[in-house]
């Protein structure tokens, strides 16, 4: 699905999706947003500049950026492969469950990690949403 689909255009390329969740406006964010849910994927949607966000949860099938296959990088070791694709990123604290992110403002790139893998990753236009979360 291309950034910049419509509502619409989403509906008539997937179907109905399984779930559609409203998030509330935020003053830095896009209005009138939502979440759009197929499966293991999800589509961030904006309503003046439609799809704005993409996500994918780890499962069976291999995750690929860039043509490599990420589903086994650690949270370190996806840094180090975001800085050799020229872009920066900030890694959250380990916390006592376990869980990190990696988020690259550079690309608009979220990934959410657990136990030291990859769970879900989120790729979003990169000037759609601030710099800071």
């Amino acid at each position: 699905m291309p950034f910049g689909a419509s509502f619409q255009d989403v509906v008539n390329a997937m179907g109905d999706p399984d779930d559609v969740e409203a998030l509330h406006d935020c003053e830095s964010y896009p209005k009138g947003r939502r979440t759009l849910t197929y499966g293991d994927v999800s589509l961030t949607i904006g309503a003046e500049i439609g799809v704005f966000g993409m996500g994918v949860r780890r499962s069976s099938e291999p995750l690929l950026l860039w043509d490599q296959e990420i589903n086994d990088l650690s949270a370190q070791a996806f840094a180090a492969f975001l800085l050799s694709r020229g872009a920066r990123s900030e890694t959250a604290p380990l916390t006592s469950y376990g869980a990190t992110d990696v988020y690259s403002a550079d690309y608009g790139i979220f990934a959410y990690f657990a136990d030291d893998r990859i769970s879900e990753i989120e790729i979003t236009i990169p000037s759609s949403c601030p710099t800071e979360r």
